[in-house]
Formats: structure tokens, sequence, C-alpha cells
């Protein structure tokens, strides 16, 4: 879902047109009647000469979402409705589970219950805000992920630089003692990628367990510098990834700490090091 939402905030910045389109002429796990085989596909390992042997038939049924130029997109739908049968599903309105929607909303307003005009039929609005807080009852621990749910807007106005956080929960599990990395990425005012998850490993101090965070963090920031230069989104300037363990930074800033890295894995104080002329390194 992260490459979904960058797509969408890199649409609507940029004014591009999604359109969206569905294959009518799938199959998915069809009895085949003959013997077919193909091709191994790429990182696939096999000997030379050798093929592979389907027993189910492959197919898609998805929806594609298509941006950019109107002639370019128009020319494609055009290619692909002669090729295969496909459906025109119009303008980007809903798309794996999310409903996009194109409206202006004042973020700080406060409403009574006199402004604006009733809802013909509340039915669907009271049903959902209903499933939602009976899933916060049953389910204390998506409290948070359903405000997130609620409250994320993705804005059309803002730049398409980078901005990451990053903390760490040392040792937050009783049971095990592990911490809990925790950060979230944004592009311009938009969030569009977070997580929250336990270290694999047990740190020695909250020094690693930051240090460990950033390094995670900073995996997600330059895969996502790759997946925007695939857009057409280049970031000439390095990306700021905020921190609030000063120690962390410290061992960040300094390519010979390895007095202070010992409980480290090397993999990760190297990755670190080497990623760092992308990242400025401050702290919150």
């Amino acid at each position: 879902m992260t490459t979904v939402r960058t797509l969408i905030v890199v649409a609507s910045v940029r004014g591009w047109n999604i359109t969206q389109m569905d294959v009518k002429n799938a199959f998915l796990n069809g009895d085949l009647q003959e013997e077919v085989f193909m091709v191994p596909p790429p990182g696939f390992p096999h000997k030379p000469g050798e093929v592979c042997k389907l027993w189910k038939a492959l197919g898609l049924n998805k929806h594609h979402a298509l941006g950019d130029v109107i002639d370019g997109i128009g020319l494609l739908k055009s290619e692909l409705a002669r090729c295969f049968a496909m459906k025109d599903l119009g303008m980007l309105r809903y798309f794996l589970g999310n409903a996009v929607v194109d409206t202006p909303i004042e973020t700080n307003a406060r409403y009574s219950l006199t402004d604006g005009s009733p809802l013909p039929d509340p039915s669907l609005y009271r049903t959902i805000v209903g499933n939602l807080v009976y899933l916060t009852i049953i389910r204390p621990n998506f409290a948070h992920d359903v405000h997130i749910f609620q409250s994320l807007l993705l804005s059309t106005s803002s730049s398409l630089d980078l901005l990451a956080f990053s903390d760490a929960d040392w040792a937050g599990d009783p049971s095990d003692r592990k911490s809990t990395t925790g950060f979230c990425i944004f592009l311009g005012d938009s969030l569009i990628s977070w997580k929250s998850k336990k270290q694999d490993v047990i740190s020695r101090s909250s020094t690693e367990a930051e240090y460990r965070t950033m390094a995670f963090t900073t995996c997600e920031t330059v895969w996502l510098r790759w997946l925007l230069a695939n857009m057409g989104v280049f970031l000439h300037e390095p990306t700021p990834l905020f921190c609030d363990n000063k120690s962390a930074i410290q061992i960040a800033r300094n390519s010979i700490a390895d007095l202070f890295t010992k409980a480290l894995f090397s993999s990760h104080f190297r990755f670190f090091v080497t990623k760092l002329l992308m990242l400025i390194v401050a702290a919150s």
C-alpha cells in the first residue's frame, strides 16, 4: 500500500489523470485439457534447455491504474482493448480497498450540530461509524489504526520531498526484553509509510535499539527514493532523518565509531554509513 499511496500523492501534486481498467477475460487456476509449457521466469533456477510444464492455467483479474498524459492514456486504452477484453472504469475512484476522493477538506475546522445539510440517507454513514467503533471495542489494539484510517489525508499542494522520523521503545516487551522499531515517512505533507515492529534481537542499550531503528528507516527511505525516481520524481537533496537519541546520532555521524558498535551487527553499520550521503541525521 505504500506504493499506492506514493503514486496517488505524486499524481495529485502533479495533476496527473489516473484512470482504471478491468480485464474481463481472466481465468484463474483453470483446468488444462492439453499440455502447455512455458519459459522459466527470471530468477527461477533451471538448466539450459529446461522449460516449465503448467498444471493449472494462469490468469489475471485486477485493475490497472494509468496516469500522466491524457492522449497517451487514450492510446494505451485503445491498444489494450484491441488485444484483450477490457472494461474502462473511468477515473480512479476505488483501488485495492481504498476509496480515492478528490475533495478539499479544512483540517482545522470546527463544526456544530446546525452546520451543513442533513444527509438524504444517513444509514451508510452510521454503518461505517458503527463498525469502526465496534472494532475499537472488540479489538483495542486496532484503536490507533482506526484513528489513522479516519484521519489520513493526502495533500495535493505540498512539495515532493521525503522526511523521515524514527524512534524505538527499548526493552518495551517485558516478556523477552526486545525493543520495538517505529518509523513514519512523509512525502511533503502526506504520510505515505509507517511501521511498528518488534526487533529480532535483544538490544543491550537504548542507543543500540535506536540505531537499529535508524538503519531500518534508512532502508525504507532508500527504497522510497528509488520508487520516486521510477515515477519521475528525482530528489537532489539528502532526506532528513530525525531521531531523539543523541548517542545513536553521534555514532551515525562518525564513520570510525567501531568501538561503540561492537554489540551491533556489522552489516547494519556498513549499510547505514554507505547511505548517509543521502540522509541528514538530525535530532528532533
